[in-house]
């Protein structure tokens, strides 16, 4: 099989792939940033405990 190339088929990026950005989150971030220092900090955001929260729907302190 001499001139035949092998190895993973290659494929293009779909047309939601190939799509720039459009979502600006820097409305979010200022909401987060309650120091207003231009960082989101630990004390400021803790995505975990929110996260926790938000799973425990009876409020029996399990997720």
């Amino acid at each position: 099989m001499a001139g035949k190339k092998s190895g993973p088929p290659q494929f293009g990026l779909r047309p939601c792939e190939d799509r720039k950005q459009i979502h600006n989150r820097k409305k979010e971030f200022e909401k987060l940033d309650t120091d207003g220092d231009g960082n989101v900090s630990a004390h400021e955001y803790d995505g975990l405990q929110k996260m926790f929260k938000e799973l425990d729907t009876d409020g029996d302190g399990f997720a």
